[in-house]
């Protein structure tokens, strides 16, 4: 008997979006480092550009999509190429860079967006502490203003921004692939060149564990999971093929281990947490795989891959917070395609459903905009929980209702059996009436007289229940009167909206006989333009014929010479 795994998650499907809602006519920058080039939150969108010297990044509202200009304005303040570009979890204008120069810059994207050639002068804060190139840069989970820096000295620093000043320095033996936080913001996990993972205390740099990674010799990632019981890694084997992993956490030991394929570039790993997925992807590659975290053997369960034409050059997961409830969108990353193409194409994970209600088995409370440490607070010692969101919230239009009360509209049930009552007393009073008329003894005479009064109380509680059969003249006199001034109100406002709408007719018809009057003088000019063309070909024509004209009398001319100097 075969068996199927239950989880609400086996179906998620990924969407790539439609080419109009894409970003192209850009200059992709052709750096050839292992980076991500590439970041986005609900707001705006950074990515690195192209330029004649140095590193430049244009950031994008996200709302601007289509072509964009040719003259996109760019941010040209490093010396080198731009490697990394992180937006900051509790400040959707606040964006820090880093780059081969070494330098680490903070900015603060206004609200209307760069207008305008932005240089080092526009920066927030520049820290230039480095001294080779600084390949990844990460903020805190949960605290504000603390940002990881990764460099090849090889060196890690965490920052408090507040004062501008690197808090934590820790020296690696080898070069480090890249860093990553605890969820709970307390540890941080490396992957060095010497094939060793690392797990440091991020308030003393002290190290905590170390342990042996994947045994190939080319980059990997590792991050943690499952609220930093394990650690999920991706990388290669000796015969250069790429595997992923799931390690114990506490001692490092390798839990599970699969090797996929023998492409070059190396898988990153995106982690989302309120599902317990992990989406893997490469530069180069095309596809996008994901699995589902568990906390048992095998502890990942592969779900599917979702594929396109053209290869990514970069991938950028937005919060949680900011995916599209209505659409049950579980996951949205913006995938930065090649130098060639010049293309941000938005990928959408959802999870199908029939009911069109708040799926809020899907969407646990999400960590909010706000920031639950300051800086100081954190490199003191103190932790907390990150502050969290109800993605109810975030949910646009039909709501589950609770069922009516009631069956009946007026009395209920207790009405239905009061009248019930009613009419039993009153057939048992008209039924010992009746036999009392038949009897000629004075006491039962007496005796049955009351009964018609409990009759007619029986029948009355029962009228008082019921409506009036019939409304009264006057009654009905005012609701006719009523009745015409709600008629004449509603005559009098379909006037107004008929003469809007005429109104309206007039101004589109207007706006069509100027962009027919326009369309003319377009196709008009473009007959001009195909005129003078036609004259430009001419005079060119002329132009050569002169010019070997010219050639010819100069010969004549040199001939002449030649015969009068012979002479």
């Amino acid at each position: 008997m075969a068996f199927v795994r239950k989880s609400k998650f086996r179906h998620v499907f990924g969407q790539s979006a439609k080419k109009e809602q894409c970003y192209e006519g850009f200059r992709v920058t052709n750096c050839a480092f292992e980076g991500a080039f590439i970041a986005a939150n609900g707001k705006w969108i950074a990515m690195c550009v192209e330029v004649g010297g140095g590193g430049a990044f244009s950031v994008l509202p996200e709302a601007r999509k289509g072509r964009l200009d040719v003259d996109l304005p760019k941010v040209s303040a490093h010396k080198e190429y731009v490697l990394d570009l992180q937006w900051n979890p509790y400040n959707d204008n606040m964006l820090a860079s880093c780059s081969e120069d070494g330098s680490i810059k903070v900015w603060e994207i206004p609200d209307g967006g760069i207008l305008t050639n932005w240089d080092d002068d526009k920066a927030l804060l520049t820290l230039d502490y480095h001294e080779r190139r600084c390949v990844q840069i990460s903020w805190h989970p949960f605290v504000s203003n603390v940002l990881l820096s990764v460099s090849q000295e090889p060196k890690l620093c965490i920052w408090n921004l507040d004062d501008g000043t690197a808090e934590v320095e820790i020296d690696s033996p080898d070069i480090i692939w890249n860093a990553c936080w605890s969820m709970k913001g307390d540890k941080i996990v490396t992957s060095c060149k010497d094939k060793k993972f690392r797990i440091y205390d991020a308030r003393r740099g002290d190290i905590l564990k170390e342990g042996p990674g994947h045994e190939g010799s080319k980059a990997q990632r590792v991050i943690f999971t499952m609220n930093d019981k394990y650690l999920f890694s991706c990388g290669f084997s000796r015969m250069s093929e790429r595997q992923y992993c799931c390690w114990d956490a506490n001692t490092l030991e390798e839990l599970n281990l699969v090797e996929l394929d023998t492409a070059n570039g190396c898988l990153i790993p995106y982690y989302d947490p309120d599902t317990e997925i992990v989406y893997i992807a490469a530069k180069g590659d095309s596809v996008v795989r994901y699995y589902e975290l568990v906390d048992e053997e095998p502890y990942f369960h592969y779900i599917t891959t979702f594929q396109t034409n053209s290869a990514q050059r970069g991938l950028a997961p937005i919060p949680k917070r900011n995916v599209i409830v209505n659409d049950n969108e579980v996951m949205r990353f913006y995938k930065l395609h090649g130098a060639k193409t010049g293309m941000i194409e938005p990928i959408s994970f959802t999870v199908p459903r029939k009911s069109d209600i708040f799926q809020d088995d899907l969407y646990p409370d999400a960590v909010s905009d706000e920031a639950a440490l300051e800086p100081s607070e954190w490199f003191e010692g103190k932790n907390a929980e990150p502050k969290r969101i109800d993605m109810s919230t975030k949910f646009i239009g039909k709501v589950a209702k609770k069922a009516p009360s009631g069956g009946l509209k007026k009395g209920g049930l207790k009405g239905l059996k009061a009248k019930k009552d009613a009419k039993d007393a009153a057939k048992a009073a008209a039924a010992e009436n009746g036999n009392t008329n038949g009897d000629t003894n004075g006491n039962h005479v007496e005796a049955a007289s009351p009964a018609p009064v409990v009759a007619a109380e029986a029948e009355r509680k029962p009228s008082a229940e019921r409506k009036p059969s019939a409304p009264s003249p006057a009654v009905s006199a005012g609701a006719s009167t009523v009745d015409n001034k709600v008629v004449e109100d509603l005559k009098a406002e379909i006037k107004v909206l008929k003469d809007k709408d005429r109104k309206m007719e007039d101004e589109l018809r207007m706006l069509r006989d100027r962009d027919t009057k326009r369309d003319t003088d377009v196709k008009n000019l473009i007959e001009r333009l195909q005129d003078y063309g036609k004259n430009i070909g001419d005079l060119k024509l002329l132009l050569e014929a002169v010019k070997k004209n010219d050639e010819r009398i100069a010969a004549l001319e040199a001939l002449v010479q030649e015969e009068s100097d012979e002479e």
